[in-house]
């Protein structure tokens, strides 16, 4: 029977002898780097393909690809909800089922979202900033100074 000093030290090292508290480190760092350096070279890519060739940029103008963009908020802020649930009440589809199940809950509320509660709010924001800028212009500078 080991003592309790043992069994600590026993389970503070992997078997290769290293403490976990550097692998864990290691792998927090290493997903880190990768969280930064992956945008970055995505980012480089995309700037690449739409300098070089008129071709390749092209499919960003098709409209399904630029309402996915507007939409692009929503979907981002939906995305980790939305994707689960297809996931559990398909558990014996097949995998390509379920993403795809996914992938239309996500796009179906993101789109609900963002015509409903986005672009009003868009256009609540539109009419207050024009009517701020009316209200701007129509006070006489003059009387200001006085």
């Amino acid at each position: 029977m080991k003592g309790s000093a043992e069994r600590r030290a026993a389970s503070a090292t992997s078997p290769s002898g290293r403490s976990r508290k550097r692998s864990s480190a290691a792998v927090i760092a290493r997903g880190s780097v990768g969280f930064t350096i992956d945008p970055i070279l995505t980012a480089i890519l995309i700037v690449q393909a739409m300098t070089f060739s008129q071709i390749s940029a092209c499919w960003l103008n098709w409209g399904w690809m630029r309402l996915l963009g507007r939409m692009s908020y929503s979907i981002y802020l939906y995305q980790q909800v939305t994707l689960s649930p297809p996931r559990h009440l398909l558990k014996s589809a097949p995998l390509l089922v379920q993403l795809i199940a996914g992938i239309a809950t996500c796009l179906a509320f993101s789109a609900a979202s963002y015509y409903f509660v986005e672009r009003p709010f868009q256009t609540l924001k539109e009419r207050i900033g024009t009517r701020a800028k009316k209200q701007a212009v129509e006070v006489d500078p003059s009387a200001a100074t006085s």
